[in-house]
């Protein structure tokens, strides 16, 4: 197993996406594809949308920092987690960070009424 399985934001964000994903899905979201492109390589952000809500969740190299929100009714703008992952040593902290991330994201979706 790789002690560092965590390489680059591509890599951070597919391990969000193949956590998330069942839980996203099963509250009615389908993959709505990458966010927009970023003048920095190593920032990416993936959406979800399902009636009503639009779920972003993106990490932005430059700050070390990641971010879940979501656009509900094209209205109101919902912060869900942010999470600072700059700085970290070890993967352990970083998988802590992670978890907590992740976490607050499946909080949000386990609250949403259903579809």
């Amino acid at each position: 197993m790789d002690p560092n399985p965590i390489k680059h934001a591509g890599t951070l964000m597919k391990r969000l996406q193949c956590e998330l994903e069942p839980d996203l899905v099963s509250a009615g979201f389908v993959f709505d594809g990458a966010g927009p492109p970023s003048p920095l390589p190593s920032s990416k952000s993936v959406d979800y949308v399902r009636p009503g809500i639009v779920l972003s969740l993106s990490y932005d190299n430059s700050d070390g920092r990641l971010t879940g929100e979501a656009m509900i009714d094209d209205r109101e703008y919902r912060s869900i987690s942010v999470v600072s992952l700059g700085g970290l040593r070890t993967t352990p902290e970083l998988i802590t960070r992670l978890d907590e991330f992740i976490s607050a994201v499946r909080e949000f979706v386990r609250k949403l009424p259903p579809v």
